[in-house]
């Protein structure tokens, strides 16, 4: 589901983790108050600052989540279908790690698109969460955001960070 993207997939992990309420209460313990969960999982609302903090709980040892699925949902992120890799991505060079999940869904008249995930190398280290409503195609959508990263990345100065080479 990670990897390449599948809603069956998808869908049978919502259920197991007990559909929207689950997932509604574990948004509550980690302070994600701007996300709201829609039994239909693929129309669940959401905040970029919300999916920061979701991010965070891959990152940080405080996180609800122990470490081993933090590495493994994190290398998952990493090995996304290339067709897939689009979004947080963007303009980002090769051999700067990208862990990132991206969604694209029409419905309501335009495309809803959105790519989140952490970058690490090349003295860069920081996360990014974009979302998108109301595209009037997938394709526009897609180089919207891969544009936007491809700019955070440009205007970031590298920085210095210990493990970091």
């Amino acid at each position: 589901m990670i990897e390449d993207s599948d809603n069956g997939d998808a869908t049978t992990l919502w259920n197991q983790d007990g559909g929207a309420p689950g997932v509604a209460a574990y948004d509550r313990l980690v302070g994600m108050h701007q996300t709201t969960p829609n039994v239909d999982w693929g129309l669940t609302e959401t905040s970029v600052g919300d999916q920061l903090k979701l991010l965070d709980e891959l990152l940080e040892t405080h996180a609800l989540i122990d470490q081993g699925a933090q590495r493994f949902a994190l290398r998952l992120m990493e090995h996304v279908t290339p067709s897939q890799a689009w979004g947080v991505s963007g303009g980002v060079p090769s051999g700067v790690s990208v862990a990132l999940k991206n969604g694209w869904l029409s419905f309501g008249g335009g495309w809803h698109l959105n790519s989140t995930g952490r970058i690490r190398g090349d003295g860069r280290w920081y996360l990014i969460a974009m979302l998108t409503s109301f595209n009037p195609s997938e394709d526009y959508g897609t180089t919207t955001i891969n544009a936007i990263s491809s700019r955070v990345w440009q205007a970031l100065a590298p920085t210095t960070l210990s493990g970091d080479q």
